[in-house]
């Protein structure tokens, strides 16, 4: 784990976790409670592309050239804003990591 976020001294508006998961790979969760921090969270609607809860969330998927593959979620509710990142190994199904991570999404309670 690490602070993320606003920091300010020992404190932080967020945290990040780092997790490794079979079949998937390294996975990144960060959630940040912007309204503790006293900043907002702009929604472009345009770069929503699916719903985490009701939520606009946007996925993004890459692949490089060396075959690593990467998915990110994001997406906020009326207090946090969260993101999940997974990083696939070679030859990793960059589709099946982005399920994952609606799936781990979909559990978040607020």
């Amino acid at each position: 784990m690490e602070p993320s976020g606003v920091l300010d001294g020992l404190k932080s508006s967020g945290l990040t976790r780092f997790y490794r998961l079979h079949d998937v790979g390294i996975i990144e969760f960060n959630e940040d409670n912007f309204l503790a921090a006293g900043t907002l969270v702009e929604v472009v609607a345009e770069a929503q592309n699916t719903t985490i809860n009701g939520a606009p969330a946007q996925l993004q998927m890459s692949v490089d050239d060396q075959g690593h593959s990467k998915a990110e979620l994001s997406w906020a509710t009326s207090g946090k804003a969260y993101s999940l990142v997974a990083i696939g190994a070679k030859g990793q199904n960059v589709e099946h990591n982005a399920r994952i991570l609606q799936d781990i999404a979909s559990a978040v309670i607020d």
